[in-house]
């Protein structure tokens, strides 16, 4: 879910209309709509109010349900570069 729709899920568990959120944030109606829409998102001053007037992890607001990339497959190797340095007579082999 995104940040609008977690948004407007806690706050209709709490029982709080758009008007009374707003009321508790010191906001206009019409930003906590835009949240809630996700047109738009609250200040970080704002997204620990809301945390706190709502009684709910930031984790909660915040989370979008997007998971980490899996992990590259390991590269095994197949064989030596051999890197010489012209200047520093410095040679390297990486494998």
């Amino acid at each position: 879910m995104s940040f609008g729709e977690n948004l407007k899920t806690v706050r209709k568990e709490k029982q709080l209309s758009q008007e009374e959120l707003a009321e508790l944030l010191d906001v206009s109606r019409q930003s906590v709509s835009k949240w809630e829409q996700d047109l738009g998102y609250p200040e970080v001053e704002k997204l620990i109010a809301l945390s706190r007037k709502l009684n709910v992890s930031l984790d909660k607001l915040l989370d979008t349900g997007i998971t980490a990339a899996p992990t590259a497959p390991e590269v095994k190797p197949t064989g030596t570069i051999t890197i010489t340095s012209p200047h520093e007579n410095v040679i390297t082999e990486c494998y």
